[in-house]
């Protein structure tokens, strides 16, 4: 009778549960669909699903002179009603005022969202910026509008664009030999660019995109330039990972890179940024190994913004989740690219960061990532087996000799 009881209160507690949870999402529903009208990204068949041929990782012929979606033009046109937001009372603006007059900073994905945020602070500053974008139309309107914003600072810096596809090696190999050609000193190195929650799909060099982008790419980019990054000590290098890191279990798949046999998109996006902190740990300790001092990585979570890494969710998952996510009402919840850009600041930018390397950041301080991230040995193994499927070993070259 005792079990009886226990076996029915269970299944009570369970049909509870699971009708607040109904009820939540219908209320949700319900509000989202009073609260705001989405303009959704894409108005042309499949524009979304997949990298344009134009050049950003963005759903083509919907995206704004700036590059951004109508998601994003929605939330911004919102946000000029002055509505106090959630999340605005949360963050942590850097109000740190250093200068980086002299110095070369280089910010992959920096024609929208974050990367421009930072892009335009570094110019601010004075900082030769170069923007490292796949779309270089965009990319160009981006550096207009930042010259235009600065136009009136006297000791303001200079912007250029320069050509970059973080889904191919080969492009990646070409970029970093032209900046080592042209540039004396990097001083800053800002791994920003991403995508997130897309289809299954394989690159040029077929590797799962998510894994390609997020993160392979920017381990061979980082080394291909390292050498030169050395050599202009003290720089930083900043990789923006996420909080979604605690989405993978921390398994690589190493036998199936590809993801050909299970793919789920958040799991796949996790396992890019576990990589990302992976990566930053693992640098930072092989710089200390080597001696080589004022060079400090750092990896980040930015928070949850308004920025395009949303345009995927209508394909990887369903029409009405990124509906929800752009709507007005979630869009009060989360924060902006000016909000989002706060922490790679702080990260590149503080001075007390500059005695800390391989760490991990959020809203502007120190944080934990989850255990599976501070598992140094994995770390090793990510590094080694991307460094042989990379085969940046060859011909003897040494990512940690300064030239």
């Amino acid at each position: 009778m005792h079990i009886s009881n226990c076996v029915s209160s269970h299944k009570l507690a369970v049909v509870m549960v699971l009708r607040v949870r109904l009820k939540t999402v219908l209320v949700f529903a319900l509000l989202v669909r009073f609260l705001g009208n989405v303009e959704c990204g894409s108005s042309s068949p499949g524009s979304g699903s997949s990298v344009s041929k134009t050049g950003s990782f963005s759903s083509g012929s919907s995206s704004s002179k700036s590059g951004s979606s109508g998601g994003l033009r929605e939330y911004l046109h919102w946000r000029n009603w002055h509505i106090p937001r959630i999340m605005s009372l949360f963050y942590k603006k850097y109000k740190g005022e250093e200068r980086m007059d002299g110095k070369v900073a280089i910010i992959t994905g920096s024609n929208t969202g974050i990367g421009k945020v930072t892009a335009l602070e570094f110019c601010k500053r004075g900082a030769r910026v170069i923007m490292a974008c796949r779309n270089i139309d965009t990319c160009k309107e981006a550096a207009d509008d930042i010259l235009t914003k600065t136009k009136e600072l006297k000791d303001r810096g200079t912007v250029v664009c320069r050509y970059l596809d973080l889904s191919k090696t080969r492009t990646i190999r070409e970029f970093a030999a032209d900046i080592m050609r042209t540039e004396e000193k990097i001083n800053y190195l800002i791994n920003n660019a991403g995508v997130m929650a897309c289809k299954w799909e394989l690159t040029e060099d077929q590797q799962e995109m998510q894994f390609a982008v997020n993160f392979l790419g920017h381990y061979l980019l980082t080394l291909k330039l390292l050498p030169r990054i050395i050599k202009s000590a003290p720089s930083r290098i900043v990789n923006v990972a996420s909080l979604a890191h605690i989405f993978s279990s921390g398994n690589m798949h190493y036998d199936d890179i590809q993801l050909k046999k299970k793919y789920n998109p958040r799991v796949a996006y996790g396992r890019s940024k576990l990589a990302n902190i992976w990566f930053t740990r693992e640098l930072a300790r092989r710089l200390t190994e080597k001696r080589i001092k004022n060079v400090t990585t750092y990896a980040l979570h930015p928070g949850v913004i308004a920025t395009e890494l949303s345009r995927h969710l209508d394909t990887a998952a369903r029409p009405w989740i990124k509906k929800i996510y752009e709507s007005r009402f979630v869009r009060y919840f989360i924060r902006t690219p000016e909000e989002g850009a706060q922490t790679t600041l702080h990260c590149a930018l503080n001075a007390k960061a500059a005695n800390e390397t391989g760490r991990y950041y959020s809203n502007c301080h120190k944080a934990k990532p989850n255990k599976t991230a501070r598992d140094d040995k994995r770390a090793k193994e990510l590094w080694d087996w991307s460094w042989d499927k990379l085969k940046i070993g060859e011909r003897d070259y040494d990512p940690f000799s300064p030239h």
